[in-house]
Order: structure tokens, then C-alpha cells, then sequence
């Protein structure tokens, strides 16, 4: 679990280098990772890798372009 958190709090460490103040970056993620989280929770039956597709910005922009990205680090493989 720690992990999960390690995770938003590098995103607000982001968000804060942006210029967004450190309140409203937490609030932001916090909202966010939990809207993320009920989604999961909601539709688990129709599996993640279908959340993955349905989240991920057409044309390969954002989303899509971050997870690839991640995947080809082999960040998914450092969990098995």
C-alpha cells in the first residue's frame, strides 16, 4: 500500500513544481485516485485492461502515452 501512496504523493511533487500549491495538488489527487478507485470497484467485472483502454486518450496522447511509456520501462514487470 505504501506503494499507492508513494505514487500520489510523486504526482503533488509534481503538480508543486508546476505552481500549484501543495493544498490544492493534495486535494486534486486525493479526488482523483479516489474517483480512479471507484470506477475500478464498479467495473471489475469488465476487467482492467479494459479501464486501461477506456481511460486512455485516443491517439496515443496523455494517458495512453503514459502508461506505454511506463509499461516499456518495465514498471508492470517489477510487480511479478
Amino acid at each position: 500500500m505504501s506503494s499507492y501512496f508513494g505514487l500520489l504523493d510523486e504526482v503533488v511533487t509534481w503538480l508543486r513544481n508546476q505552481n500549484v500549491e501543495e493544498a490544492v495538488a493534495r486535494s486534486y489527487v486525493a479526488a482523483t485516485f479516489n474517483a480512479l478507485g471507484s470506477t475500478a470497484q464498479a467495473r471489475a467485472a469488465d476487467g482492467f485492461a479494459k479501464l486501461v483502454t477506456d481511460h486512455s486518450t485516443p491517439g496515443g496522447l496523455l494517458n495512453e502515452q503514459a502508461f506505454r511509456e511506463l509499461k516499456a520501462a518495465g514498471w508492470t514487470t517489477r510487480i511479478s
